[in-house]
């Protein structure tokens, strides 16, 4: 039981950093080519790539860290059929 809570929490850091790192780098990309959408510039209280970087990284964390506990939990279920 305890293997299973740590294997949760370290895949649900994993995921967050990678989907953070890969999102806010995508979106900074765009926000520079394009500019950003104008409500994620006054949430973000900047404009451009720095708020579409910023606003990315955030979501990426979030959906990484959801994605990993999901895939932690049921680890067996997607990849152990037998």
């Amino acid at each position: 039981m305890e293997k299973r809570i740590i294997y949760q929490i370290l895949s649900g850091i994993t995921g967050a950093i990678v989907l953070g790192i890969l999102l806010g780098y995508n979106l900074m990309i765009y926000g520079a080519n394009n500019g950003c959408f104008s409500v994620i510039d006054s949430l973000m209280q900047s404009s451009g790539y720095e708020s579409c970087g910023a606003f990315g990284f955030i979501i990426g964390i979030i959906v990484g860290a959801i994605i990993g506990v999901i895939l932690s939990r049921n680890w067996k279920k997607f990849f152990n059929k037998k």
